[in-house]
């Protein structure tokens, strides 16, 4: 299902600076966890740099259909913004950029609310883990090196 998604992108520089040390992940079993399930936090790329997107604008687009392009934020997209990145992590109105984008990212491959996973215990031996952890990483590559030659 593709959607066009919209909200702010910080770079990783501004999210170290102001102390915020979660990743994707973490972010969004917080948002699980405090029922904001209308936001969702993305590691992207955006002008060649590596940052964290908290999409908080969600627009299906039907198979076939045209893209509606860019779009404005909205007073929830502010609000959003300003109460959490803004008062709530101390991230500078400068430091924010609200982009728009049509995911071809994978962003809401899994849907457009946060997911908390339920983490069991493995059965896998290190070795398997290792591999596993290779695959990952060169999975990870492949679509920083797709991401940067889409911009």
């Amino acid at each position: 299902m593709p959607y066009r998604i919209g909200g702010y992108f910080m770079s990783f520089s501004t999210r170290w600076q102001y102390r915020i040390h979660f990743l994707e992940f973490a972010i969004n079993f917080w948002l699980c966890d405090h029922d904001k399930l209308d936001v969702l936090a993305a590691y992207i790329h955006w002008d060649a740099q590596p940052g964290m997107m908290l999409v908080s604008s969600f627009k299906y687009i039907p198979y076939g259909m045209p893209d509606s392009e860019d779009w404005e934020e909205s007073l929830r997209d502010r609000t959003i913004a300003k109460e959490w990145l803004m008062n709530g992590a101390g991230v500078k109105a400068d430091e924010l950029k609200w982009i728009s984008l049509l995911d071809n990212r994978k962003i809401t491959a899994k849907g457009i609310q946060p997911k908390r996973m339920t983490i069991g215990k493995s059965t896998m031996t290190p070795a398997e883990v290792i591999e596993e952890m290779k695959e990952a990483v060169r999975l990870k590559r492949e679509l920083e090196l797709s991401d940067s030659n889409n911009h």
